[in-house]
């Protein structure tokens, strides 16, 4: 399998940065963005990955030189970027994408477990799509039906009727597409119609090809096309990935880097608290005192790592024991989180745990705290709805967990 990485134009919305270098060198955590895509490639064993590039081209050649060779690059270049759309850049490559390919737009910036599952899709010909991007006249329209993208394209009108996402640029073609794929592209550049997007060709010939959808979900990405896009990407894909990977690295946890807007507060969360039988017993939950400012006080926090631990059960004793140690457990991780995050400059980094404090096996001492420098409050506490915020993150927490046998923890490692 190759890669094609479309790199080649100039989008002057990133002006005035665009100016002085091309979008694929702007830095993210100081690598350019290139790097961070070759980076997630390499580990995909491809036979090529095919760089095409137009404008300042030979900059990002010399940029990137020898620090792949774990990768042979081939680099093609589109002198006409400035006339042209990126329909003309892939009929550039044509002739050595006959086998099929996966590609990815070039301003495109996603976390390596989405390459990974698009490169091993059971399904031949695969886009990614993003359901809870907002749908503007800028946004790559995606149609989909059964799994499946029936209609592409930014003028494609939304309706309630079907469900519709975001085409995000990366993509996975097979060899029997691409054979009739290029033959229309062939028929679209003869006739001058090079300003295309390379999704209208697909459009045309969608009904004789099966394309799977592949739902973004759980994985973070985002398109630089804007300046605060460049800014957001530094904040999205920073560091936070050290501690993601630690969490990673244990069994049955799972993790998602989120942003604020992420998380889901509702004050019925708050509502319910009051009907627990530890309100008002324990130090760590409500009610708090009346300049407790939850909002306030998290303000100054730009993102974060959601954090779940799924558990699972056989009996009702052995969920009942198991409901106590995943609550120690995800604690204890959350504490060893915030100890590496401060290693890393994240000085004020705190953490929230799930359901409510447990380090005491026979409950709070009347008089005080026994570990105020080790308990957190819980994410319920502070009014975050667990269940919706999961959501967001492709986790789904069901209900009663009786039923399915199994049960998540969900804690929350906040940065800023």
């Amino acid at each position: 399998m190759k890669a094609l990485i479309l790199a080649a134009g100039k989008d002057d919305r990133l002006k005035p940065l665009i100016d002085e270098k091309p979008v694929v060198l702007f830095e993210i955590e100081n690598k350019p963005l290139i790097f961070h895509m070759l980076d997630k490639l390499l580990p995909l064993n491809l036979e090529e990955v095919i760089i095409l590039i137009g404008y300042k081209h030979q900059m990002i050649a010399d940029a990137v030189k020898d620090n792949y060779k774990g990768l042979k690059i081939k680099y093609l270049i589109n002198d006409k970027y400035d006339s042209t759309n990126v329909i003309y850049s892939l009929w550039l490559a044509k002739d050595y994408l006959q086998d099929g390919f996966i590609s990815i737009d070039g301003d495109v910036l996603c976390e390596a477990g989405l390459y990974m599952d698009v490169a091993h899709s059971e399904f031949e010909s695969v886009m990614v799509v993003d359901h809870e991007s907002e749908l503007g006249a800028d946004e790559m329209k995606a149609k989909v039906v059964n799994d499946e993208i029936v209609a592409i394209g930014k003028e494609l009108a939304v309706n309630s009727e079907a469900q519709y996402g975001e085409s995000i640029g990366v993509n996975k073609f097979s060899g029997a597409f691409v054979s009739q794929y290029f033959g229309t592209v062939d028929s679209l550049i003869n006739d001058g119609k090079t300003d295309l997007y390379y999704e209208d060709a697909i459009q045309m010939i969608i009904n004789d090809h099966k394309i799977h959808r592949m739902n973004i979900k759980g994985y973070n990405w985002i398109e630089i096309d804007k300046l605060e896009e460049f800014e957001k990407a530094n904040r999205l894909f920073s560091n936070i990935h050290e501690l993601s990977d630690f969490v990673l690295s244990l069994p049955n946890f799972e993790t998602k880097v989120i942003s604020m807007q992420d998380l889901v507060f509702d004050s019925r969360v708050l509502l319910k608290c009051s009907e627990c039988p530890k309100y008002g017993k324990t130090w760590t939950c409500p009610p708090f005192p009346d300049d407790f400012d939850v909002h306030a006080l998290l303000s100054p926090y730009n993102r974060g790592l959601m954090v779940f631990l799924k558990s699972t059960f056989n009996t009702e004793d052995e969920y009942n024991s198991v409901r106590q140690s995943s609550t120690n457990t995800l604690h204890r991780v959350l504490l060893d989180l915030e100890k590496k995050a401060g290693m890393l400059g994240y000085y004020y980094a705190t953490s929230f745990i799930g359901g409510s404090c447990k380090l005491c096996p026979n409950g709070c001492d009347e008089e005080k705290c026994r570990f105020p420098h080790l308990s957190r409050r819980p994410l319920e506490a502070v009014g975050i709805d667990v269940v919706e915020t999961a959501k967001k993150c492709g986790v789904e927490i069901k209900f009663p967990v009786q039923k399915y046998g199994y049960f998540y923890r969900a804690g929350l490692l906040l940065l800023g």
